[in-house]
């Protein structure tokens, strides 16, 4: 289950969220969440876990994404173009009318698990 305390930090915005991942040792719990159109772009979600988490129409372009976690995650048209997914883990999540950028997402993707 996501923390709520962190469902707080990231809905008060980029300058909040990265000044706590800064500062913290928590790795953020967004497990479960549901999040429709915001924009993430300027988030530090390295770790993050969004297993069972359901995000449709999240801007993630030029985020860094690596080492989270996606398990049985529905990303719904989201963009994630130039998205860093190294090292992510993906276990039968579903990304579906997302924008990729393939040379640099898809295949660090590809590679954290197989």
């Amino acid at each position: 289950m996501h923390d709520v305390e962190h469902i707080e930090i990231l809905r008060a915005g980029p300058n909040e969220w990265n000044s706590w991942r800064e500062h913290s040792h928590e790795l953020p719990q967004l497990r479960g969440v549901l999040l429709e159109q915001l924009d993430l772009r300027e988030y530090d979600l390295t770790g993050t876990d969004f297993a069972d988490a359901h995000l449709e129409e999240v801007r993630l372009s030029h985020c860094n994404l690596s080492s989270s976690i996606w398990s049985r995650a529905a990303v719904i048209a989201c963009d994630l173009v130039r998205a860093d997914l190294f090292m992510a883990v993906g276990i039968a999540a579903q990304f579906k009318q997302c924008v990729l950028s393939r040379e640099f997402c898809l295949q660090q993707f590809h590679k954290s698990y197989v």
